[in-house]
């Protein structure tokens, strides 16, 4: 009964949908703001709605700016990440008095009557004056000031391109209350989760302040500023915007903005607004933003909102309804891409509300894919861009350790780099795999009936597989439970390929936990190719194939392996599982046959690029010379997969003797004149991730070494975070020149032992970039039969410390 019970709370998250309700609020906030000190007063009156079958007795509030202190929950989460955002670290750890945020409530009322409120870092808990019963209103007033801190995440004043204000999470912002009850989480770093409603908000400020964000200006007369043509002089002015279906408001303001309006082909207006140094590439941008909206309405819904703008200003790019924003310092190309991805988050984030905070996928995934697709379709119109990188990253993530279930709540996530795959490549590659499950036809029309079904209505996880299921006419709940839910395996193999009779029989071999169907492409030595698809029993169904495929059996999930029988198919030259790389597979080399080293991608004299599913070897020439052995030639060969998987270096050398003293007086001296170096080194996964192991063999000018060396690395994959690496090594190496060609005193080669060499090294490093400290203890002995002569054993302690000398440079 507990392991049921157990069971029902992990599929719990999975089975929630979009209620049939949803709480409402309408703000109606006046602010004015003092620049000088950076700080505004602020005055709200929110009339909340209770939708919802439940009686209210508290209300949460967020107040954003309380994190931006040097002791606040957000700080102390970065103390603790193994890797920070840079954005905010160190910054945020050293605002002063002057540079911190706050939010300071002065009064608090409902229905007019005061009410008890208790703030504990950024969340303010209510305890309501009358309880809110289902179906009634009650309306808040408040009054209070708040101090804007230094640019430091998203929003924040005096960013460091030079924007005065970049406003964004700067109100106190009812918390979401939804059938799981109130989502009132503390700020620290992740996104939002919100309910709709109106937004009437008026801002009083210096005249020569530029003002735009979400919603409509309402007295355009009274600001000019690119408004409306003419020029108003007035030492203040007091912005009125109101926006319909949205659950936040962020505006931007700076004395240098220009104010540029463009429209698209369905006459939304598109507000820019930009820095003047920056106007050369703005105006570039200014010809593309139009297009770039159309397209995100023709393959994501039609954009509902009466007007968009986009903004130079917080430390990045950042969404909000109806308005975005992102630096400006930035070439053509990373300036369209940023406006692409903030502009798609109009769909995922602001007009679906998904909860950012229990499923980031939803909207960061989405968008990331909306991204590639767009940017691509900017280009060319008929391009249909690959998306294999999103499937590759999860692999990735996968092998070096730091994978987590998509669904981890955001903030929960152990490193930012985990965040960052699980909800942006997590998210994209469930929509390309999506794709490779139902087709990328079908994925196409998911998305659009997502948008219509989902719209101001706040999806969630189950929601998402409900369309897709809809649109397929398949089952799906196995791909979005192993991969929201867990971290199992991905990993098919062709396992062999045989000749039966006139039977061609393909053995397939699932080594992972997780499943999918396959689509796999049989290439035949006339030149033609054959394309099977195998479904998955889980499926009930198949996607739609081309007339020129085949579909199998579906291959039942409890069984390891899988064969396909085909009768009169004539020589095969090549199967392999999912060419086109859309769905999750952490080894791909096992994925052809032949095996790895047949269908490597090879090169000549040149480096070959890795690729994820081919094995890369590249091979060159040179010329040696050695005083003692001569001129002679040499060749190296290079081989490695993606990851570091079966990473190889070859490399022979013959000596002619020419040039050099050496002498030939058996075969074993001519012997002495070939050099040769192998390595190997591989992932040592029994022992856990981190490991991994080398061999090699190597003869290099009288000296023959074998080796075995174990490398343990933990948490290296993060530049500001110390990696600790443990090495272990087992030598033997022999002296191969005999005495009399050692004759000159000067050979490097006379002190060496001509005994057999067993020795050991164990050594450990603590790096943290440029910088480390490290001991080793060497131990070794020579041994002759079984008898030790000479032992040695050496302890050494080195240490680095790199400084920079100028300034480098910031790379976004």
């Amino acid at each position: 009964m507990k392991k049921q019970f157990l069971l029902l709370l992990f599929l719990l998250p999975l089975s929630l949908s979009a209620q049939t309700w949803q709480q409402k609020v309408d703000y109606q906030m006046e602010v004015v703001l003092d620049t000088l000190n950076h700080q505004y007063q602020g005055k709200q009156k929110l009339v909340y709605t209770n939708n919802s079958p439940d009686v209210l007795n508290k209300v949460f509030y967020h107040l954003y700016f309380n994190a931006f202190q040097p002791n606040s929950m957000l700080a102390a989460r970065n103390r603790e990440l193994p890797d920070p955002d840079q954005r905010m670290i160190p910054k945020l750890w050293n605002l002063t008095p002057e540079q911190i945020g706050w939010h300071k409530v002065a009064t608090l009322t409902q229905n007019g009557k005061s009410v008890k409120f208790t703030i504990n870092d950024s969340v303010m808990e209510v305890v309501l004056a009358e309880p809110i019963a289902a179906g009634e209103s009650a309306t808040f007033e408040m009054t209070w000031s708040a101090q804007v801190p230094l640019q430091t995440r998203r929003s924040g004043r005096d960013s460091e391109e030079g924007i005065d204000f970049s406003m964004s999470q700067w109100f106190p912002k009812m918390a979401q209350y939804d059938e799981t009850g109130w989502h009132a989480a503390p700020y620290v770093g992740r996104e939002f989760y919100a309910p709709f409603g109106t937004f009437d908000v008026k801002i009083t400020a210096p005249g020569n302040l530029v003002i735009g964000g979400t919603g409509i200006l309402q007295n355009p007369q009274e600001i000019g500023h690119g408004y409306v043509t003419q020029n108003v002089d007035s030492a203040t002015k007091t912005w009125h915007f109101k926006a319909e279906n949205v659950h936040d408001f962020a505006w931007a303001a700076d004395t240098k903005y220009i104010h540029k309006i463009l429209k698209t082909s369905k006459n939304v207006p598109i507000h820019l607004f930009y820095l003047p140094q920056q106007a050369p590439l703005w105006e570039q941008l200014a010809n593309l933003a139009p297009r770039i909206l159309d397209l995100l309405s023709s393959h994501y819904g039609e954009y509902p909102y009466p007007q968009f703008t986009i903004l130079q200003a917080g430390d990045g790019g950042m969404e909000y309804p109806m308005a975005i924003f992102i630096t400006g310092s930035r070439n053509l190309g990373g300036l369209v891409g940023v406006t692409v991805h903030e502009g798609a988050h109009q769909w995922f984030y602001s007009i679906m509300g998904s909860n950012e905070i229990t499923d980031a996928w939803m909207d960061e995934g989405f968008t990331q894919y909306a991204t590639t697709e767009i940017s691509g379709k900017l280009m060319n119109p008929q391009a249909k861009p690959s998306h294999s990188s999103a499937v590759i990253g999860i692999a990735m993530a996968r092998k070096m350790g730091f994978a987590e279930p998509f669904s981890t709540p955001s903030d929960w996530f152990s490193t930012n780099r985990g965040y960052s795959t699980a909800s942006y490549t997590g998210g994209e590659s469930i929509a390309t795999m999506l794709g490779y499950v139902m087709t990328d036809e079908l994925r196409d029309k998911f998305f659009l009936e997502y948008f219509n079904r989902f719209k101001f209505k706040h999806p969630k996880p189950r929601d998402v597989q409900k369309v897709a299921e809809d649109v397929s006419g398949l089952q799906l709940d196995w791909l979005f439970h192993q991969f929201l839910s867990t971290t199992w395996k991905s990993d098919y193999a062709v396992e062999s390929v045989r000749k039966i009779g006139n039977e061609t029989q393909i053995t397939l071999r699932n080594n992972g936990r997780a499943v999918m169907p396959l689509d796999i492409e049989i290439k035949l030595e006339n030149g033609t190719s054959k394309w099977i698809n195998i479904p998955l029993s889980l499926m009930q169904g198949h996607k739609n194939v081309p007339a020129d495929w085949t579909v199998a059996e579906a291959w039942q999930w409890t069984r390891p392996t899988y064969t396909l029988s085909i009768p009169n198919l004539g020589i095969v030259k090549s199967v392999e599982i999912d060419p086109l790389v859309k769905m999750v597979d952490e080894d791909r080399l096992n994925n052809t046959y032949p095996d790895m080293f047949k269908m490597a991608n090879r090169a000549f004299m040149k480096p070959v690029a890795l690729k994820v599913n081919r094995y890369a070897m590249n091979w060159q020439l040179f010329p040696n010379f050695s005083s003692h052995l001569g001129a002679g030639i040499g060749a190296q060969w290079r081989g490695a997969g993606m990851f570091d998987e079966h990473v190889m270096n070859a490399s022979v050398s013959a000596f002619s003797t020419l040039g050099g003293d050496y002498k030939i007086n058996d075969w074993k001296d001519a012997l002495n004149l070939i050099n040769y170096d192998f390595q190997y080194s591989h992932a040592f996964k029994p022992f856990g991730l981190g490991w991994k192991y080398s061999v090699g063999f190597d003869h290099d000018l009288g000296i023959a070494e074998d080796h075995f060396t174990l490398v343990k690395s933990k948490a290296p994959n993060f530049h500001n975070k110390t990696a600790r690496i443990l090495t272990l090594k087992a030598l033997h190496n022999v002296r191969t020149l005999n005495d009399d060609q050692m004759s000159a005193a000067n050979s490097p080669f006379a002190a060496w032992s001509r005994s057999n060499v067993l020795g050991g090294l164990a050594k450990y490093r603590l790096q943290n970039g440029g910088n480390f400290i490290e001991g080793s203890l060497e131990m070794g002995s020579t041994v002759d039969g079984s008898l030790a002569q000479n032992s040695a054993l050496n302890m050494i302690l080195k240490a680095q410390k790199q400084v920079k000398i100028g300034k480098s440079a910031n790379l976004n």
